[in-house]
Formats: structure tokens, C-alpha cells, sequence
């Protein structure tokens, strides 16, 4: 009887198993139950919150950040990489092209922001793109997940096309009801997603290719 060699997944390597479950447990550290429920008005309400809150939440959120770079640098290296052959120095890597990434993406958001919203709204907006952010790293987790224990070269593609697909969709819904005033405000929307969320996605992967 023959037997089939095992395909490999990325991913029955140690460090991947040690990486999702570091994030799962940053995840867990920053979802308490206050900061759950926070994502979730942040998402669906307009109102700002007070100071006192935020800056009792400064390290959930700080942990939140960690969680949600490491979820996507796990993402990028899955697409880059989705064979198996990654390794630890790889996602070192992928990580930190999406910190460089977000960093001066950030610095662009604020210099925009400055430019045509004051800075109370531009507060409020950042607080809910955070949060509809966080709810995309949750969502992807899982199918990290399946994908670090599956070899399924076409599962990627659409789980992310899916996850990717609704997030742009929650950002465009927020920043109509953020920042609608006039039918061109629908425009200068989506020309602000475009620039600043699926050109650095581009980039980041672009990059990626090159150096990974």
C-alpha cells in the first residue's frame, strides 16, 4: 500500500501554534467584558465618551493593537505563503511591514483629518475606525485558524475576499453616517478608502512579495 505524503500545512510548525495562541491570550487580556461592549458602541453609536472612560481603557487598547497587527501579519504571510514554507523570521517580517504600514498610514489619516474635520470629530472617528478594525481581527482569527491547520490553496482567497469585502463596507457605512453632508461626500469617501486603506493593503503586499 502506498503511502501519500503529507501535504503540508503551514503551519504544524511550533512557532505558529505559540503566535495564535500569544494572540489569542492578548485578545483575551483585551476583550474584557467593558472593552467588548465598548467596540460595540463604538461601532454603532455617534456619541463621543468621556475622557475618564478612555483613559481607563488606554492599555486594553494598546493590547488591542498588538492583537490586531499580529492577526494580519499572519494574514499577509498566509497569502504570501500559504504553502507551508514560512518560518518565524517570515512573520517577523510581515509584522514589521504592517507596523511601518500603519504607521504612516496613521500619519496620513490624522494629517487628512486635520485638514477637514476638527479634531472632537476626528477623536470620535478614530475611535470607531479602531473598533470596526478590531472587529475585522476578531472575525479573521477563527479562519487563521483553519487555514494554519488546512492546506486549501483557494480557501484564502475567498475567506478573505469575504472578511475584507464587509470591512470596507463598515467603513463606508461609518463614514457616510460620520461625515455625510452632500452627495460628494459619498465621493471624497470613497476616494479617502481607496488611498488610505486599499493602496496600503497593496503596498504591504507588494512589499511582501519582495522581501518574504
Amino acid at each position: 500500500m502506498e503511502i501519500l505524503p503529507r501535504i503540508s500545512s503551514l503551519y504544524s510548525q511550533t512557532w505558529v501554534f505559540w503566535v495564535m495562541f500569544t494572540l489569542l491570550a492578548v485578545a483575551m487580556l483585551s476583550l474584557i467584558p467593558q472593552a467588548a461592549a465598548s467596540t460595540l458602541q463604538a461601532v454603532f453609536s455617534r456619541a463621543e465618551r468621556t475622557y475618564s472612560v478612555r483613559n481607563r481603557e488606554w492599555m486594553s487598547e494598546l493590547t488591542l493593537r498588538l492583537f490586531r497587527v499580529g492577526v494580519l501579519a499572519m494574514a499577509l504571510l498566509i497569502w504570501i505563503q500559504p504553502q507551508g514554507e514560512a518560518s518565524l523570521l517570515n512573520y517577523a517580517k510581515a509584522l514589521g511591514i504592517l507596523v511601518a504600514v500603519y504607521a504612516v498610514q496613521t500619519l496620513l489619516i490624522y494629517a487628512v483629518g486635520a485638514v477637514f474635520i476638527s479634531s472632537k470629530r476626528m477623536d470620535v472617528a478614530m475611535e470607531q475606525y479602531s473598533a470596526i478594525r478590531t472587529l475585522l481581527c476578531v472575525g479573521l482569527y477563527p479562519i487563521l485558524l483553519l487555514l494554519t491547520n488546512l492546506s486549501l490553496p483557494s480557501l484564502p482567497v475567498i475567506a478573505y475576499g469575504i472578511i475584507f469585502g464587509l470591512y470596507i463596507v463598515a467603513l463606508i457605512a461609518k463614514g457616510i453616517q460620520l461625515f455625510y453632508a452632500h452627495i460628494l461626500s459619498i465621493l471624497y469617501i470613497l476616494l479617502y478608502i481607496v488611498c488610505l486603506e486599499v493602496l496600503p493593503l497593496l503596498v504591504s503586499v507588494a512589499v511582501a512579495e519582495r522581501i518574504i
